[in-house]
C-alpha cells in the first residue's frame, strides 16, 4: 500500500539547532564555501551567527 506522507507531518528543521561547537560551525562553513554557491555561503553565515547568538532579523 502506497500512503502519501504531507510535509506538514514533519517537525521543522533548523541547522542553527545542531550547530553546537565552533567545529561544527567551521565544517558547516568551509562546506557552504566548497559549494561555491554565494546565496548558500550568505545563508550559511547568517545560521553560524543565530548559533552564536549575534543575529538580530531586521524589522
Amino acid at each position: 500500500m502506497n500512503q502519501k506522507i504531507k510535509i506538514s507531518k514533519f517537525p521543522l528543521f533548523e541547522v542553527v539547532d545542531y550547530l553546537k561547537t565552533d567545529v561544527d560551525m567551521e565544517q558547516y562553513l568551509a562546506a557552504a564555501i566548497e559549494d561555491g554557491d554565494s546565496t548558500l555561503l550568505a545563508a550559511a553565515i547568517e545560521d553560524i551567527a543565530k548559533a552564536k547568538g549575534c543575529y538580530q532579523d531586521s524589522i
